[in-house]
């Protein structure tokens, strides 16, 4: 429940000190209308418990369809949340880019992608506002850095994917401190 759920974002938040924060919307990769209605509570409930002390992002994990993507995403704007990852599956392109273009919230995504070619076309195509490429799925540095160079490029930025954990984070950091276009949070 929303409010369990909030109750848990609050001690992480007390104990870390956190400026910013990211937590899931949807069923990870589907949805229902028990979670829609956590979701827009979660929504509701997060920007009143933080206010604009703590910067609000959320990850959909590819749950919803257009329609209930783009509704969600009007949410998320009315409650001046950061970014939106992943509002339909990660590999529905145009379905991605018809989100992107019904919100001003920037859209976020790329974790999933293996394709150098594929992070040019979301690039050029306005697919995504924020790139993630993922440091370890992706292939690394090297690689993550030139998606970095094609995001800064067009204007866009591109903050690091991390999965796991463990040497993920330190890898996540050190991109953080060279690449270009990043953005004023990392994952953690």
């Amino acid at each position: 429940p929303a409010e369990e759920e909030l109750e848990y974002l609050e001690k992480v938040v007390e104990e870390d000190g956190a400026k910013a924060l990211k937590f899931r919307l949807g069923g990870r990769m589907r949805y229902d209308e028990a979670t829609t209605r956590r979701d827009h509570a979660l929504i509701r409930l997060t920007r009143r418990a933080f206010g604009d002390a703590v910067t609000l992002y959320a990850d959909a994990n590819g749950s919803y369809d257009v329609p209930r993507a783009i509704e969600i995403g009007r949410a998320m704007q009315e409650h001046g949340f950061r970014f939106y990852e992943e509002p339909v599956p990660f590999d529905h392109y145009e379905e991605t880019r018809a989100v992107a273009e019904a919100l001003a919230i920037p859209v976020a995504g790329g974790e999933e992608e293996s394709s150098l070619r594929q992070f040019r076309w979301m690039i050029e195509n306005d697919v995504l506002q924020v790139v993630q490429p993922d440091l370890f799925y992706f292939g690394g540095m090297i690689r993550s850095l030139r998606v970095a160079r094609m995001a800064e490029a067009a204007g866009k930025e591109c903050t690091p994917h991390m999965s796991g954990g463990g040497l993920g984070f330190l890898y996540a950091a050190h991109f953080a401190s060279f690449a270009p276009a990043h953005g004023p949070h990392q994952e953690y």
